[in-house]
């Protein structure tokens, strides 16, 4: 066999699969087997849920033991898994989204050489050198996406970041891969596209840990579902450049005849399409409450509790009244009116303080309550309303 600079980089990759396998195969030990229980037993399992929409500040991330019951048998039903994930958008939108910007790449790695090689007379290392410089510009996305993760950026916010800049780019790509143009021209849309990775990637395997989490049947299969998703992307690397080379490349021969010397055909433009429809559908699929920020559950609560607000000072008018005497003795001054506004817990809430046009020395305290729950161990009204009556 004769090595050359064709495919000496193929080379390259064979030694270090081997390097990778005899590291794997001496290295890491294999799992202990997963002991089946008796029949008769069912294994149980405890899942943590973060409640950030009803509680209050100080117990934002309260924990609630939920007991969930797994089948007798390890073995799931692939089709009920499937099932699953179809009907849960925020589970199957990361396994399209993955799909998408890492098919888009093969655009990259697939027509590069060839496109480069025609239009600007490259050969394998001009090539190599900027698949390699482009590597820079995705460490330097790492290290911005790290650090506005650390200020509190919203993982969908800087997934669908990601997805617009990618389409920019890959539209960029389409319009400038044409013979005569600079260098420039050529590389700095290459780059911008790669550099929109690190945007992708992380951010939307967080969505998708989390949709995982929150499903009540998925969350048991966890590490499938993370090998399940890590396929999608794989079947994007051998799938999409058969369909680059076919469909996005321009044959030399048929740049010849035109009069915009394009290296890529129109069908390119399906690969910006594809993710501004991704864009769209993360927007639809929106994301899993516990990675929502607190202030969104608290607006969501108090709009919850205006709208009902009218409802239910209705249905108090229509409630007995228990009376007892409480208070020997009030003074005119500290009579006001007060509106205390609901906790985002909608516990406790008292709604007003009335003054009578008459006092009297002993007031009476009466509650009025539609129901009543636990709060903190001790039994407490949801609504309470004083009113001073004349003895």
């Amino acid at each position: 066999m004769k090595f050359d600079e064709l495919n000496s980089v193929g080379v390259v990759l064979i030694i270090l699969n081997i390097i990778s396998f005899v590291l794997v195969m001496s290295l890491l030990p294999e799992p202990q087997p997963y002991k089946l229980l008796d029949d008769g037993q069912q294994q149980q399992e405890t899942k943590q849920i973060v409640d950030e929409k009803y509680n209050d500040v100080e117990d934002v991330k309260k924990e609630e033991d939920v007991v969930v019951e797994k089948d007798d048998g390890l073995d799931p039903s692939f089709l009920n898994i499937i099932a699953a994930i179809l009907t849960d958008k925020q589970v199957a939108v990361p396994f399209f989204t993955l799909y998408v910007f890492n098919a888009n790449f093969q655009i990259v790695e697939a027509a590069l050489a060839p496109a480069a090689a025609d239009a600007l007379n490259w050969g394998p290392f001009e090539t190599s050198t900027v698949m390699g410089s482009s590597s820079f510009f995705i460490f330097g996305s790492v290290v911005v996406v790290n650090r506005l993760s650390k200020r509190g950026a919203r993982d969908i916010y800087l997934l669908l970041f990601g997805l617009l800049f990618s389409a920019i780019g890959y539209s960029i790509v389409w319009f400038s891969w044409r013979r005569g143009v600079k260098i420039w021209q050529f590389v700095v849309p290459i780059l911008a596209t790669t550099a929109s990775f690190p945007f992708l990637g992380s951010t939307n395997r967080s969505l998708f840990s989390a949709a995982v989490d929150a499903s009540p049947y998925l969350s048991r299969y966890s590490g499938m579902m993370q090998a399940l998703i890590s396929m999608s992307s794989s079947v994007a690397g051998f799938t999409a450049p058969s369909i680059v080379t076919a469909f996005f490349l321009r044959d030399p021969s048929y740049i010849d005849m035109t009069t915009d010397g394009r290296e890529l055909s129109a069908w390119t433009l399906l690969s910006p399409g594809l993710t501004m429809f991704a864009f769209f559908l993360v927007i639809w699929a929106g994301e899993p409450l516990s990675l929502r920020p607190e202030s969104f559950a608290q607006i969501e609560m108090e709009e919850s509790i205006r709208d009902n607000d009218a409802t239910k000072n209705e249905q108090y008018r229509d409630l007995k009244t228990e009376k007892t005497s409480l208070l020997s003795s009030i003074d005119e001054n500290h009579m006001s009116f007060v509106k205390y506004k609901p906790s985002r817990s909608g516990r406790c809430t008292i709604i007003r303080v009335e003054r009578s046009s008459k006092l009297s020395p002993s007031m009476v305290c009466s509650f009025r309550a539609e129901s009543a729950q636990c709060c903190m161990g001790v039994l407490a009204p949801d609504d309470v309303e004083y009113e001073e009556e004349s003895l």
